[in-house]
C-alpha cells in the first residue's frame, strides 16, 4: 500500500514532514526486495504467473516493456487484449483477472501510476498483478472480449468500455446499475451466504454464484460506440460503487454479495444524515460579522470537505486518504446533482430518485464519524468493521 498511500497524501496537499512520517509508519509492512530465481521473458511470461518469488523479474520485464513501448501500449498488450487473457485456445494468462485480484490492489497501484504520470508505479502495479492469482475466472470469462478495439489506448475511459463488452447492446433496453442491485437484493439464491470464512468470502462467492453474477452483469447494457452513453454508464458505476469497468462491476458485485448484500435504505439515509458534517470543536473565535452569521455552522466550517481532507492527511490509516480523495473527486464531478432526475427514478432501486450530489460528502462524514471515534479497546490506529450484513 505504501506507494499509493504516499501519492494520495501528496495529492491531498500533505507536506514533506507528514509524507515522511507516513512512510515511517507504514514501511514496516513492506517486504524486502530479492532477486527472482530467473528472468522473465516473452517466452516464459506465462510460466511463473501467481508466484510471488518472481515479482522482481516481472518488474524488470515490465520496466523494459514500458521503456520500449510506452504505458498505454503495454497496458493494451499485457492486460486488456484478449490474447493477454485467453488467447486463441481459450486459455491464457488472465491478466485482467489478476489485476482485479486482491480486492483490486494491483489495479489501484497501477492506476495511481497512470494518474500521476509515474511509469515506475505502473510497472509495480503490473508486476503485482502478475504474481496475484486468477481467482475470478468464472465471472471474467472469454465472452467479455467479443470485439476488438483500436490497438492504442488514448484514454482509460475510451479504451476499456469497447474491450470489455458483452456484445452490442443497441437493440436491448438500457438497464441501470441501480436496477441490477435491486434485483440482486431480491434474489434468494444469495440468501445462504454467511460469514464463516472471512478470508475466502470472495472466492466462495465466485465459486458458488458465478452463473448468477454473470447473468446480472450481462443485463448491464450500453452501446460502447456511443461516447455519451459510455460516459453516462461510467457515472452510473460511480454512483453505484465507484467502479469503472464491466469486469470490475462483476468483481464488485461478488464482494458486495459476499459481505451479505447490504440493503440500501436511501430514504432513511437522506432523512437522518447530514449533508453538512461538522467536526468536533473547539473552534477559533469568530468575527462578530462572520458570514452568513456568527452563529451559523457554516461560519466555523464554510466547506465541510476541508476538515475531512485535513483529517485524512494526518490519521495513520493508509486507506482513509484514498477513500476521501475519491469521494471528494466524485463530489466535485457530481456534487451539484439534484434529486428526482429520471435516470435514477426509472430504475428498480427503491427511492433512488432521492439520491443527490450530497451522497459523497455524507459518506465521507459518516466514515470519519465511525472510524475516528474513541477506540479504547482497539490497539493501533486502525479500526475496521468486518461484521458484514448477513441475514443469519
Amino acid at each position: 500500500h505504501l506507494a499509493h498511500y504516499l501519492l494520495a497524501l501528496w495529492g491531498l496537499g500533505a507536506d514533506t514532514d507528514i509524507i515522511n512520517a507516513a512512510y515511517e509508519c507504514d514501511v514496516v509492512n513492506q517486504k524486502p526486495s530479492y532477486e527472482s530465481p530467473e528472468a522473465i521473458t516473452i517466452n516464459n511470461f506465462d510460466r511463473f504467473l501467481g508466484d510471488e518469488r518472481f515479482y522482481t523479474a516481472y518488474r524488470l520485464f515490465f520496466t523494459e516493456a514500458i521503456q520500449s513501448k510506452g504505458v498505454w501500449n503495454v497496458l493494451d498488450e499485457y492486460v486488456f487484449d484478449k490474447s493477454a487473457n485467453f488467447g486463441t485456445s481459450g486459455k491464457g494468462p488472465e491478466m485482467l483477472n489478476r489485476l482485479l485480484d486482491g480486492i483490486a490492489h494491483p489495479m489501484i497501484h497501477a492506476g495511481y501510476g497512470v494518474e500521476f504520470g509515474l511509469p515506475g508505479v505502473v510497472v509495480e502495479g503490473l508486476a503485482s498483478a502478475a504474481i496475484h492469482n486468477a481467482s475470478a475466472s468464472a465471472i471474467l470469462p472469454p465472452s467479455l472480449w467479443t470485439s476488438r478495439a483500436p490497438s492504442t489506448l488514448e484514454s482509460i475511459t475510451s479504451r476499456l468500455p469497447s474491450v470489455l463488452s458483452l456484445g452490442s447492446s443497441t437493440s436491448r433496453k438500457n438497464v441501470h446499475a441501480f436496477t441490477i442491485l435491486a434485483r440482486i437484493l431480491k434474489d434468494t439464491r444469495f440468501d445462504s451466504i454467511n460469514n464463516e470464512s472471512t478470508i475466502r468470502i470472495y472466492t466462495q462467492v465466485v465459486e458458488k454464484h458465478s452463473d448468477a453474477i454473470n447473468e446480472y452483469v450481462g443485463q448491464w447494457t450500453y452501446d460502447s460506440s456511443n461516447p455519451e452513453e459510455v460516459e453516462r454508464k461510467i457515472e452510473e458505476l460511480v454512483w453505484t460503487n465507484e467502479v469503472l469497468l464491466r469486469g470490475y462491476f462483476a468483481v464488485s458485485l461478488a464482494w458486495w454479495i459476499g459481505r451479505g448484500r447490504a440493503d440500501f435504505d436511501i430514504a432513511g439515509f437522506f432523512a437522518d444524515d447530514t449533508a453538512f458534517p461538522h467536526p468536533a470543536g473547539p473552534f477559533p473565535p469568530l468575527h462578530e460579522r462572520s458570514l452568513p452569521s456568527a452563529t451559523s455552522i457554516k461560519a466555523t466550517t464554510p466547506n465541510p470537505w476541508f476538515p475531512i481532507i485535513q483529517t485524512a492527511v494526518t490519521i495513520p490509516d493508509d486507506h482513509l486518504p484514498k477513500l476521501h480523495r475519491a469521494l471528494a473527486h466524485f463530489g466535485s464531478l457530481y456534487g451539484t446533482r439534484a434529486p428526482g432526475q429520471p435516470d435514477f427514478a426509472d430504475t428498480e432501486l427503491p427511492f433512488a430518485e432521492k439520491l443527490d450530489g450530497s451522497l459523497f460528502i455524507r459518506a465521507a462524514g459518516l466514515t470519519n464519524k465511525r472510524l475516528l471515534r474513541p477506540k479504547l479497546d482497539v490497539e493501533g490506529a486502525r479500526f475496521w468493521d468486518r461484521r458484514g450484513f448477513y441475514k443469519s
